[in-house]
């Protein structure tokens, strides 16, 4: 409840079924004193050829 975000979509991240968005992630990581790299998981992003 102290981060504004609404508890299905907590419950979705912390099951690993969802990802959080960026500002989900920022207020996760504030509230909880989190590396934000530690609340999304990095996804690699291939060049065009």
């Amino acid at each position: 409840r102290r981060t504004g975000i609404a508890e299905s979509s907590v419950y979705r991240i912390l099951a690993g079924e969802a990802q959080p968005d960026l500002n989900s992630a920022m207020r996760l990581s504030e509230a909880y004193d989190l590396d934000i790299r530690e609340v999304m998981e990095r996804v690699v992003v291939e060049a065009a050829a």
